[in-house]
């Protein structure tokens, strides 16, 4: 479903060029979940971006449900990521002058299905989250937490094959983190692959494959070696 093969991304800094992503190759299939666990500044939202599109690479080739990214032009690129791809970006995302109901069922008007109302379905999705309730409120109404909530039942208001997270459960106190991941869980439970970066090791323990991402480089780790003791030992390396 997901391919990355040895995809680089540069930037400059100071005048001097460097790797943001350097040769990273990996692959998810559906059903995966997956974490990227880093440092800040390792480069995991760069990757992010890469993945969903959002930036070219410099090098390699990105693959996701049989399309070649680097080949799209922009319009392309965006219906693809619409479609197929459930896409939580770190922080405050939602419009603040749409309802919570507006900002989950957008992506779905974007897809250009003005034939079908999604009210239904956004309902359902809100429903899911724990937030039918807050349907009429307005995102400056919520908590962070309700607000990385409808940010979840946004990205799957089209039923994507892959959701995509950066930071879910950045700036989140320790009850909103346990209640995201376990949503994101059961998501995942439902047959959706997830792929989230993050610098929280406790929302790791929950996926079923762990990577460390260090200047640039994705390194697989064994499952039963990703514990939050050896992950804390391989962060300060």
């Amino acid at each position: 479903m997901l391919e990355l093969m040895d995809v680089g991304k540069d930037y400059v800094r100071g005048g001097i060029p460097f790797a943001a992503v350097d040769g990273v190759s990996l692959k998810m299939k559906k059903g995966d979940f997956l974490s990227i666990v880093g440092r800040s500044g390792s480069g995991k939202t760069t990757l992010l971006n890469v993945i969903a599109g959002l930036l070219k690479a410099d090098r390699g080739d990105v693959r996701f449900a049989g399309k070649t990214l680097s080949q799209l032009d922009d319009p392309a690129m965006s219906a693809l990521r619409n479609a197929g791809m459930g896409y939580i970006p770190q922080g405050v995302s939602l419009l603040p002058n749409f309802s919570v109901l507006d900002n989950v069922r957008l992506p779905w008007y974007l897809s250009g299905k003005w034939e079908d109302d999604a009210a239904g379905r956004a309902y359902h999705l809100l429903g899911e989250v724990g937030l039918a309730h807050l349907a009429d409120a307005y995102p400056a109404q919520l908590s962070g937490g309700e607000m990385r909530r409808v940010a979840i039942a946004r990205a799957l208001i089209n039923t994507p094959d892959l959701v995509v997270a950066d930071e879910p459960t950045s700036d989140l106190d320790v009850v909103s983190i346990r209640d995201v991941m376990m949503l994101l869980t059961r998501i995942h439970q439902q047959g959706t692959a997830l792929l989230l970066v993050t610098h929280e090791l406790d929302a790791v323990s929950y996926s079923e494959r762990v990577a460390l991402m260090r200047s640039g480089r994705v390194l697989e780790l064994e499952k039963e070696a990703a514990t939050k003791a050896s992950l804390i030992s391989l962060l300060a390396e």
